[in-house]
């Protein structure tokens, strides 16, 4: 949980809790993008 409030920090700086709610909401889409599409849509952000 250090580690995921530390990245949270250095993208939104002093917003605490809601940093880590957006840093959570933003891996879990990406995830959700990248097993639920067809190839050309898991390979479109260069992953």
């Amino acid at each position: 949980m250090k580690q995921i409030s530390a990245e949270a920090e250095l993208l939104w700086p002093g917003d605490g809790m809601i940093a880590i709610r957006r840093l959570v909401r933003d891996s879990l889409k990406r995830l959700w993008r990248y097993c639920g599409g067809n190839d050309r849509t898991r390979h479109r952000d260069g992953e």
